[in-house]
């Protein structure tokens, strides 16, 4: 993971200051979070799970954001999005994409051209 997590941290560094939209998609659900990036960290996971089904490390995305749901899009908790490191995970980047996929779930980071600065 240590080359993927370089690959992501200059991906993500990149893109700080701009509106990411995330799409997470697990098990066939599909989650969408659009948030500003202030900043991002490794960092141990805020919630341990005592069965140990959750890896103990998880990129951290800083920002104000929302929780895109079917109805009012919700704040996002505590203003940090969290992507759990499990197992192996493969990290592919393109222009204003980036793709990490861990064993447990897909995400997608969509940087939104043209939204520098505050809303």
């Amino acid at each position: 993971m240590q080359q993927s997590y370089q690959e992501v941290e200059a991906w993500l560094q990149n893109h700080v200051n701009r509106t990411l939209l995330i799409q997470k998609i697990e098990d066939g659900d599909t989650d969408q979070v659009e948030m500003f990036l202030e900043g991002s960290r490794l960092g141990e996971q805020m919630h341990h799970d005592p069965d140990d089904f959750v890896a103990d490390r998880a990129l951290l995305l800083q920002g104000a954001g929302k929780v895109m749901t079917d109805g009012e899009p919700a704040e996002l908790p505590q203003a940090v999005f969290e992507i759990p490191l499990s197992g192996e995970c493969r990290v592919s980047s393109e222009g204003d994409r980036l793709r990490i996929k861990t064993e447990r779930a897909s995400y997608d980071l969509i940087s939104q051209q043209g939204s520098q600065g505050h809303h």
